[in-house]
């Protein structure tokens, strides 16, 4: 699972070309509509987005999935291939209870051993349930803490560096539950 940040197809394109001799694949992008606001070089973003529909071609061992905001639907409408998938294979992800809120901030921590204390649970559940769009953002605020040591003493407990990428590669559960209804899309070829 990744983002397609700013060199989607030059940081991400192996992922999305697997050799010959390699067994089946997969991908998973997630936030897929970072491409348009981040990748500013226009060929770079064709690139990257032309790798993704070879995941349709006959005897592909390539199995891709895409997470986009519906917002940036008319973006994608920009590639006729893409569009042509996500009007074929496009799954609207409805919008996630208190409960499925509160196992989507809870499990990612726990599955690499970190505890998680219930107030502060309890408020970001409160603070972002029924807010479309603040998912994402929510997701990028629980997961960076950790990538710099806290030199403020701030109460937020900062996580070390090797957890936070722990918890990035746990962030599929995360992703399943990050789409609120009307807001997102998700798409697989």
């Amino acid at each position: 699972m990744f983002k397609p940040g700013a060199r989607p197809a030059e940081t991400h394109g192996h992922l999305l070309t697997p050799a010959g001799d390699e067994p089946e694949s997969r991908a998973a992008v997630d936030q897929f509509e970072e491409v348009f606001p981040l990748c500013r070089d226009k060929a770079e973003r064709a690139r990257f987005i032309d790798l993704l529909p070879t995941a349709r071609e006959p005897g592909s061992r390539l199995r891709v999935c895409i997470a986009v905001r519906a917002g940036f639907y008319a973006r994608c409408g920009e590639h006729a291939e893409l569009a042509n998938a996500l009007s074929r294979a496009g799954l609207l992800v409805g919008q996630i209870n208190a409960d499925e809120l509160r196992e989507a901030v809870v499990r990612p921590a726990q599955a690499v051993g970190l505890l998680v204390e219930p107030s502060p649970t309890a408020t970001v559940v409160e603070e972002a349930f029924n807010r479309p769009g603040v998912l994402p953002m929510l997701s990028h605020a629980l997961v960076e803490p950790g990538r710099a040591p806290s030199t403020t003493g701030a109460p937020w407990p900062c996580v070390d560096a090797p957890k936070a990428t722990e918890l990035q590669d746990h962030r599929p559960l995360l992703f399943l539950g990050s789409l609120p209804a009307g807001v997102a899309g998700v798409s697989s070829w």
